[in-house]
């Protein structure tokens, strides 16, 4: 059988890179979105920012709230565009059902993680995370500069 080669199956379209430094990431799941075609088009030319966004769960849906979709510019005049709605997520029920269950934990929210293309879908990265507070955060850069020095000073001295 032939393998897939997933590199050319997979295409980020953004990131929330503060997620992971402001947040413990408990656990990752993926899910797909219920778009319009001008977001897809927005998308298309990662006309997207999604640092301010986040999850909201409802009557047993969950909804992505804070995303804003810049639209094109060539686009019909007439047509008013709501950059920022609430767009449903697409995820199965036992999965809502345990976003349901971490999110009545008190500290969880549900954060979003990262933008994606996979198989030609939208899909959207999200993680289940509790809060840092800034002496965590404080810790974790003293680490990562220990680790950069550490592995400069072997380098430097040659030692394995």
């Amino acid at each position: 059988m032939k393998k897939k080669n997933t590199e050319k199956n997979f295409l980020i379209i953004s990131r929330n890179k503060r997620a992971k430094y402001n947040t413990y990431i408990k656990k990752e799941m993926e899910a797909g979105l219920s778009l319009k075609g001008w977001e897809v088009k927005s998308l298309r030319s990662n006309n997207i920012s999604i640092s301010t966004s986040y999850v909201t769960l409802k009557s047993s849906s969950a909804y992505l709230t804070g995303a804003v979709f810049q639209s094109n510019t060539n686009n019909n005049m007439n047509f008013i565009y709501e950059k920022e709605r609430n767009i449903q997520l697409l995820l199965h029920k036992h999965e809502i059902n345990s976003l349901f269950g971490y999110v009545k934990i008190k500290g969880y929210s549900i954060v979003v993680i990262s933008l994606y293309w996979k198989y030609h879908k939208a899909k959207l990265k999200i993680g289940i995370a509790k809060g840092k507070k800034k002496i965590d955060k404080r810790l974790e850069i003293k680490k990562r500069e220990w680790e950069i020095k550490k592995s400069r000073l072997f380098k430097k001295n040659k030692i394995y």
